[in-house]
């Protein structure tokens, strides 16, 4: 039996259906905090009751595509904690300008930023998940900053991002290309070393815990997971999923639509810029600090 047109018809994205889901709540919050006041670095932005159909963005997002498995659900795995659901930018053009808009509102960069510059998906953790190469532990991301937008309304109020400070031959930092950047003493190679020294090896699965710290790390604080709230954060500081398999009951399961900024991005001055050399600025105007001070 042959395809017919109308067999599309309720799959098809449009924007009238992106405009409904993606509603942005007049009464949300937006505001910065930070984890140490003595590092700048640890800036993040928080955003409260972004949408007004969280549940619906939920549900089209479980029903848009199918999911990556991981964590021992498949033979073939990946590093990466959970599954994985790749989500096309052009199923939430509306939602990644919003976020696009966020960086131009609190002066996180002065480079031009579109919405094609996001890389997304919905992640999934749950009750009974494996760990792979202890991917429980600490780690930095290739992209600039991370956008977590959480859409499980049942976490508990300790969910949420872990970040760490690491001690390497009498070095302490948390952003490994601050550090780098400023002439750190110690070769990337021991920082990297350093950083296997906790994992179980390559490839090998236990349960997933989690981390609170230990002789490396030091935790610095936790950016809390709210339901249909946004946290940001500089992917270059060490960091791990605040998940605890013993705060929830056999079944549950915590899902998010992650969004991913890598453009290599000329900082703005503020704990939460981008460190680039290339490309250059897009404007030469003074580099405005985080609250808009020159």
């Amino acid at each position: 039996m042959g395809l017919t047109i109308d067999q599309f018809e309720k799959r098809i994205v449009t924007p009238e259906l992106r405009a409904s889901l993606f509603e942005l709540n007049p009464n949300r919050k937006e505001y910065v905090e930070y984890l140490n006041k003595e590092w700048p670095e640890t800036r993040y932005l928080l955003c409260e009751d972004v949408l007004v159909n969280p549940y619906d963005v939920r549900d089209f997002f479980m029903n848009a595509a199918y999911c990556t498995g991981t964590n021992d659900l498949i033979p073939d795995k990946t590093g990466a904690p959970g599954m994985q659901q790749p989500i096309s930018n052009e199923w939430c053009q509306e939602y990644v300008q919003y976020l696009r808009d966020l960086l131009t509102k609190f002066k996180i960069t002065r480079q031009k930023v579109t919405w094609y510059d996001f890389s997304c998906y919905t992640n999934v953790f749950w009750k009974g998940m494996k760990a792979i190469d202890s991917n429980y532990l600490p780690h930095v991301d290739p992209s600039d900053m991370a956008f977590n937008l959480f859409l499980s309304d049942d976490m508990v109020k300790e969910e949420g991002t872990a970040f760490f400070r690491m001690n390497v031959e009498g070095d302490e930092f948390n952003d490994i290309k601050l550090y780098s950047k400023h002439g750190g003493r110690v070769h990337p190679r021991v920082i990297s070393h350093r950083m296997d020294q906790c994992r179980i090896g390559a490839g090998i699965v236990d349960d997933w815990r989690y981390f609170r710290g230990n002789d490396i790390y030091e935790p610095i604080g936790v950016i809390p997971a709210i339901f249909n709230g946004i946290s940001a954060y500089r992917g270059s500081v060490f960091h791990t999923a605040c998940y605890d398999p013993d705060w929830y009951p056999d079944g549950h399961a915590r899902f998010s639509l992650v969004s991913m900024l890598a453009l290599g991005m000329k900082s703005a001055g503020n704990g939460m810029g981008f460190k680039a050399k290339e490309p250059k600025p897009i404007h030469q105007e003074p580099v405005p600090t985080f609250f808009g001070q020159n």
